[in-house]
């Protein structure tokens, strides 16, 4: 949560929190949000 802070106070660099309990049902539900955070990013 330190990072998140830190960041959360720059405001200008762009991040993604994720949390997991490593389920095979997390995996394309990370998937689309890390792919929604680089269209983001690249954007």
């Amino acid at each position: 949560h330190l990072l998140q802070e830190f960041l959360g106070k720059n405001g200008q660099t762009p991040y993604l929190h994720l949390e997991t309990d490593y389920s095979s049902w997390d995996v394309e539900q990370l998937k689309t949000r890390v792919e929604a955070f680089l269209e983001v990013v690249r954007s």
